[in-house]
């Protein structure tokens, strides 16, 4: 999926960075800033609530720029956790 959205985003002419994990997304954006950031809120190495948290805790003003992708079944503190902040969301398969 990752592959699929940077292919479609890059063809309508945008600029487009990947990271694989959560440790590697949190390490581009101390050092880089987003226009969109789009997550899974399932990553290795750093989650996307925890992600989330590192944003506001560092660079505040990103979380606005921030939609996060969900599973089919979301755990309860992840629910609670969309439900607290409002982040944006998108249901992947």
């Amino acid at each position: 999926m990752l592959e699929s959205w940077r292919q479609l985003l890059s063809i309508d002419g945008h600029l487009v960075d990947t990271a694989t994990t959560g440790l590697w997304r949190w390490t581009s954006c101390r050092n880089t800033r987003y226009d969109l950031i789009l997550s899974d809120l399932c990553m290795p190495e750093l989650d996307g609530a925890a992600f989330y948290r590192e944003l506001q805790r560092h660079h505040p003003a990103l979380c606005q720029r921030v939609i996060f992708f969900t599973g089919d079944s979301l755990s309860p503190e992840s629910g609670m956790f969309l439900e607290q902040t409002a982040v944006p969301t998108l249901g992947s398969p």
